[in-house]
């Protein structure tokens, strides 16, 4: 068994295509939260549904200003996650690095980050589409998409720590 790390190298982890095609996919998601932002927010009413409670139903309400906060948050948390992203070092990881093990390690851990990117540009997307709907559609519930969203992303966590967890 390989020596556990006590000083964690700053190592320059290689892109493949996958991630490439993960990067995409997250800012194509941010994009197209700001699209559908500046595209409905004419068509809006002055006050919009902004929470939504478990049965669907919105239960909270804002001035329909209140929409520009999902594109403008999303992209802080985007910004964030890529800019955090490139430092694994600084990583928490569930199992101890070693030399045997630390550059596989880095590389999922910064995989399951680009994920985070997409399940967050998901779920604002998804957020922002079910505010429009709620404020033009009286018979609309905001429920099934968030839980594909979430269990989605529940589902690769556990695949993430099988995989780390296999690696240690």
């Amino acid at each position: 068994m390989a020596e556990e790390i006590t000083e964690r190298p700053v190592l320059k982890i290689k892109w493949q295509i996958l991630d490439y095609v993960i990067e995409i996919i997250a800012a194509l998601l941010l994009i197209a939260i700001w699209f559908y932002v500046i595209v409905s927010y004419q068509n809006l009413p002055d006050t919009i549904a902004i929470h939504f409670n478990f049965n669907g139903e919105a239960d909270g309400y804002s001035s329909k200003s209140g929409i520009w906060a999902m594109p403008i948050v999303g992209s802080v948390l985007w910004m964030l996650l890529s800019i955090i992203n490139q430092f694994p070092h600084a990583f928490n990881f569930p199992y101890k690095l070693n030399n045997a093990n630390i550059e596989l390690q880095y590389k999922m851990a910064q995989r399951f980050m680009r994920f985070m990117k997409v399940w967050i540009c998901s779920i604002f997307l998804y957020a922002v589409y079910s505010i429009k709907e709620s404020s033009t559609n009286n018979d609309f519930k905001s429920i099934n998409g968030i839980f594909v969203i979430l269990s989605s992303m529940i589902i690769f966590m556990g695949i993430y720590f099988y995989f780390a967890r296999k690696n240690k």
